[in-house]
């Protein structure tokens, strides 16, 4: 017996009567899976491109892209929060800087305890700490405490006196009107004939309510950091520093990481003078019973005193804002680039390939990006791995959408064949062994032909012979299929099926015996009864034989064939076997249209 692929006969024979080649196939479904996974890559990529933008410009709106789903995302903020924290990581696995431009002089608790006064202090306490800092030589003296609301004229002169004689004061406010005018010292006037500066000390917190941000101006307003900045280098104190409506703080490290003084011992004298010469010096309530503390991008599960972070902002502005976003167009570039990368290779080296490339990838743009903040470029994080581990999901949704269609096309094929019983174990051992070694077994062929039937073919139209021809095809295949049998093809008028092969069955033999008797007892008949009634009937004859041989597949595995091949020294032995031989004619019938039996 000749080997035969059981596979490739049964869609020859469904090729008969569908339009739809195998080879035409091949060609068409990787075409539609290259497209297919460069669509979702490039929807993930430019999405995550978009997202990006969102991020970059701070929710202003950009051109739209394909990649709804992740433009979404982006458009709705669901992922701001986690992007934001992505930040506060960056800095806390960058080293802690040192800085010596600044200090910090804390009305803490120790305050409380040493001078045994109630807050709020009287004007004169804070006119002595002028005093002293400016014998000291400070730079700029940076007083983050309101004064706004009069007291006696004896404290208040006391306090307008000592910011006079300094020359370098900034007053801090909350509370500004309509063109930003406040009421430190009881009014801008005042303030100026100090020769000080009044500045908004707010800070405008990120959604999820950590500050990260300086402003130039809050209410009309110079901000305090700005101002502070700006004196220290003998600019006004209201020229620009932050270009755009906001910059990163550069948060030099967590909670303490600011040189700072008690308030007491600064009153005290008991401060070098040295700690505060040439140095900007922010003044301010630190004690957690005055609850002037924030989160902020470095304080994790702490939270920052005001001052500190008016130090953090103050240094920040002074060394020219060195943390900026960026480029609007450098991230999304890089996203679409990565995620097409992804696709590419996918289709190129496989599934496995392109989900460890994904990985890869991400874990260097996340790596590239403390890189990058390292050397003050804050790059978007949250929305460029996104976009990437969606187009690592895009090639293997495809790979495996492309798999599914092409099992489910050789399923609906080998199912008209054999039963599904078998299908699914076929199916699974290909999954499991794409390379099947050989195996020797043994099992059971039965050939079934059709008598007189090429004589019945030369009267007959073409179209009536398929139709009479597959009415009693289909009696044969459904008697293999009910006994678990296995149609290997159909040659004109003819059928071969094998039963123990591929899968082994014990009893192949009563299987073909029965499937054999079936056709011969039962379908045959009813199909000539049937075709007699329309005008004419055929004959049968059934021969099946069992036999040791070797089921296989054959070939590169790119183009392996499965089949049957009988054992040389038994090729003969079936049908030299009367025993194994099962024959029987049926009565046939005149037909009255073409005179052929």
């Amino acid at each position: 017996m000749s080997s035969s692929d059981p596979l490739q006969t049964m869609m020859r024979a469904v090729n008969r009567t569908n339009p739809v080649e195998p080879r035409r196939r091949t060609k068409t479904v990787p075409v539609v899976g290259f497209t297919t996974t460069l669509a979702l890559s490039f929807g993930a990529s430019t999405g995550g491109a978009g997202g990006a933008l969102l991020t970059n410009v701070w929710k202003k709106k950009s051109t739209s892209v394909p990649g709804v789903v992740t433009q979404g995302v982006a458009a709705s903020g669901a992922l701001d929060r986690f992007e934001l924290s992505t930040v506060d990581t960056r800095f806390a696995i960058r080293a802690t800087e040192a800085e010596r431009n600044d200090v910090v002089v804390a009305i803490d608790d120790a305050t409380f305890n040493r001078l045994g006064v109630r807050w709020p202090f009287a004007r004169s306490v804070h006119a002595r700490a002028i005093r002293q800092l400016r014998r000291a030589g400070a730079r700029v003296i940076a007083y983050d405490v309101q004064f706004t609301e009069p007291t006696s004229p004896a404290e208040d002169n006391a306090l307008i006196s000592a910011v006079t004689e300094a020359g370098n004061v900034i007053l801090a406010t909350t509370e500004t009107g309509p063109s930003g005018e406040s009421n430190v010292l009881g009014g801008d006037d005042v303030v100026r004939s100090a020769n000080a500066h009044a500045a908004n000390a707010l800070f405008v917190p990120d959604r999820d309510g950590v500050i990260r941000h300086l402003r130039q101006s809050i209410g009309g307003l110079v901000s305090f950091p700005v101002a502070g900045a700006n004196l220290a280098i003998g600019r006004s104190a209201t020229a620009r520093v932050v270009p755009g409506d906001h910059g990163w703080i550069d948060f030099r490290g967590p909670p303490g990481s600011v040189s700072t003084v008690s308030f007491s011992s600064l009153t005290e004298g008991k401060v070098p003078a040295s700690v505060f010469r040439d140095k900007v010096v922010i003044l301010g309530a630190t004690a957690p019973t005055l609850q002037d503390i924030r989160a902020t991008a470095t304080t994790g599960e702490q939270l920052m005193a005001g001052p500190e972070i008016q130090a953090n902002a103050v240094s920040t502005a002074l060394r020219g804002l060195p943390l900026r976003d960026a480029s609007r167009w450098d991230a999304p570039s890089l996203i679409v680039c990565l995620g097409l990368l992804t696709a590419l290779i996918g289709l190129r080296f496989g599934v496995v390939v392109a989900l460890t490339l994904t990985l890869f990838l991400a874990a260097g743009y996340v790596a590239f990006t403390q890189f990058a903040f390292n050397r003050g470029v804050v790059m978007p994080l949250t929305y460029p791995v996104l976009a990437a581990m969606l187009a690592g999901v895009g090639v293997l949704a495809a790979n495996y959408g492309i798999e599914a269609f092409e099992r489910a096309q050789v399923r609906d094929a080998f199912a008209r064949f054999v039963p599904e019983s078998v299908v699914d174990e076929v199916l699974a051992q290909a999954s499991g062994r794409p390379w099947l070694e050989g195996v020797e077994m043994v099992g059971t062929v039965m050939f079934v032909d059709l008598r007189g039937f090429t004589t019945y073919v030369d009267g007959t139209p073409p179209a009536e012979t398929v139709r009479v021809l597959n009415r009693y095809l289909d009696e044969f295949a459904t008697a293999v299929l009910a006994e678990q049998g296995t149609v290997v093809s159909y040659v004109g008028d003819g059928l071969m099926a094998v039963f123990g092969a591929p899968v082994e069955q014990t009893d192949h033999a009563d299987r073909g015996l029965r499937a054999a008797l079936d056709i011969l007892e039962i379908r045959n008949p009813a199909a000539n009864a049937l075709h007699h009634e329309q005008g004419g009937a055929a004959g049968s004859s059934s021969e099946s034989a069992s036999n040791p041989a070797r089921s296989s597949y054959a070939g590169s595995p790119p183009r392996s064939t499965s089949g049957l091949s009988p054992s040389t020294s038994d090729r003969a032995a079936p049908l030299a076997d009367p025993a194994a031989r099962v024959t029987r004619a049926l009565p046939t019938h005149r037909s009255a249209g073409s005179g052929q039996d």
